[in-house]
């Protein structure tokens, strides 16, 4: 069976083709994936694959698929995006080798900084600290800014779960208003 003879007497032909999803898995793969989705919304049929990339059925109409689907009901949980039909989003930034490099000297430029500052820190006490004491102050600072980060770190995170999550419910409050106004 190919996608476009799926569609057509699989998903066109059921009556409740508004409130569910069907999982077909393609005989080849794309990029080592071959699940993807189809699902019927607004008078149409749509599409998304299993890699998260941009997957449009409709270049594939031709291709042969497994005979088992698995066919389910939508849920509320189930809706990510009620606005897009579907869009490739970067959720975590792939960074070049320039923008590493670039990062590697900051901290190679900060590292020279607190150098400088430990030799004009030894002048101006001249010598009535002892070296043992700087270092022991300098690991203790150390700590003290990694502590920090880390709890910056933390709290980015945190804040990030909360984002996508309060878009995740008002995405699904869309899905649900969506269903009561076409009484599905």
């Amino acid at each position: 069976m190919t996608i476009k003879e799926f569609i057509k007497d699989i998903v066109l032909a059921d009556s409740n083709k508004n409130y569910k999803y069907y999982r077909i898995t393609m005989n080849e793969s794309i990029d080592g994936k071959k699940n993807f989705i189809i699902y019927y919304q607004d008078s149409k049929v749509k599409s998304h694959h299993s890699t998260g990339i941009e997957f449009d059925y409709k270049e594939m109409l031709n291709q042969k698929i497994c005979l088992y689907y698995l066919e389910r009901t939508i849920r509320v949980e189930d809706v990510i995006n009620m606005d897009l039909d579907f869009e490739l989003k970067k959720k975590y930034k792939q960074l070049k080798n320039a923008e590493v490099c670039k990062g590697i000297k900051g901290v190679i430029k900060k590292w020279g900084q607190e150098i400088l500052e430990r030799d004009n820190i030894k002048k101006v006490f001249k010598d009535s600290v002892s070296k043992d004491d700087l270092i022991i102050g300098i690991r203790q600072l150390i700590e003290n800014i990694e502590k920090k980060n880390m709890e910056h770190s933390e709290l980015a995170y945190e804040i990030d779960k909360c984002k996508k999550r309060q878009n995740d419910l008002q995405q699904q409050i869309k899905w649900l208003e969506y269903r009561l106004n076409n009484k599905i």
